[in-house]
């Protein structure tokens, strides 16, 4: 809005509909992806040791066992005490930190309850069944009424229906200018005229 010592004017900027229900659309959807939470990952993080390296280990033990620079020691010892690599599809081995980000988390919650409780709230329920209860009362909440779609071919007819009252208010306007000026020269003749008598 300006103004000054002419007056003051007043521009309203108005948003397409298919352009503002774009973006209701990306703030729904944003606000859909913030209560995902974090996602684990429980696959295999390390590769376990291949079935020669295990045998190259056992062998090194057995001899230094055989010359007793050291007692017999366990597989597990050999592996410097690491548990056994567990084995995924494929034949693949490994070791996922899975169980123990479950450990911390199940930790941090009998160590600090309400802050986890409050941190839980943000996010959808990771159980199915009860992921499930909330999915469905937030289905039963009243959905706002889907706005018409934009569409280019029906917003040009209702353009071009609006021109013709804007066609007869400049053409009236430019006859009343006419019919004005028309005026002028007549005062004007009849003026001249006049003159000349005298």
């Amino acid at each position: 809005m300006s103004g000054g010592k002419g007056g003051s004017k007043s521009t309203q900027i108005e948003i397409p509909e298919y352009l503002e229900t774009a973006a209701r659309n990306a703030v729904n959807r944003g606000t859909d992806v913030s209560e995902l939470g974090y996602m684990p990952y429980y696959g295999p993080d390390v590769a376990g040791f291949t079935p020669m390296q295990q045998a190259s280990f056992q062998n090194t033990a057995d001899v230094s066992s055989a010359f007793g620079i050291q007692p017999q020691m366990s597989q597990q010892d050999i592996m410097g005490g690491m548990p056994p690599a567990t084995q995924y599809a494929g034949g693949v081995t490994g070791y996922s930190s899975g169980d123990l980000y479950d450990q911390a988390v199940n930790e941090l919650g009998e160590r600090r309850p309400g802050q986890v409780a409050a941190y839980d709230d943000l996010f959808i329920d990771p159980n199915p069944k009860k992921a499930k209860k909330k999915k469905k009362a937030k289905k039963n909440k009243p959905k706002p009424k889907p706005k018409k779609k934009y569409d280019p071919i029906e917003a040009k007819a209702r353009r071009n229906k609006s021109r013709p009252d804007r066609f007869k208010k400049y053409a009236k306007a430019a006859q009343d200018s006419k019919k004005r000026t028309d005026q002028a020269e007549s005062r004007a003749t009849i003026d001249k005229q006049r003159d000349s008598y005298y």
